[in-house]
């Protein structure tokens, strides 16, 4: 069996078994949130984020300043 090792985009942790991950990934001009368990994971240029703490580091770097 081959595993797939994946990490934080933004921490570097590693994912082991917890379910509280997100992915995140850019439609349009959006950037869209979601859980885990999304078919988005495997979507080329996702962003795999390992909690919410994760989640708002990527919102506020990606979001246009004033």
């Amino acid at each position: 069996m081959i595993r797939q090792a994946i990490s934080c985009d933004i921490c570097g942790t590693e994912k082991k078994q917890t379910n509280h991950w997100f992915v995140a990934y850019d439609q349009g001009e959006e950037l869209r949130v979601s859980g885990w368990n999304s078919r988005n994971r495997l979507r080329p240029g996702s962003k795999h984020l390992c909690g919410q703490a994760c989640v708002h580091k990527l919102v506020a770097t990606s979001w246009p300043g004033p």
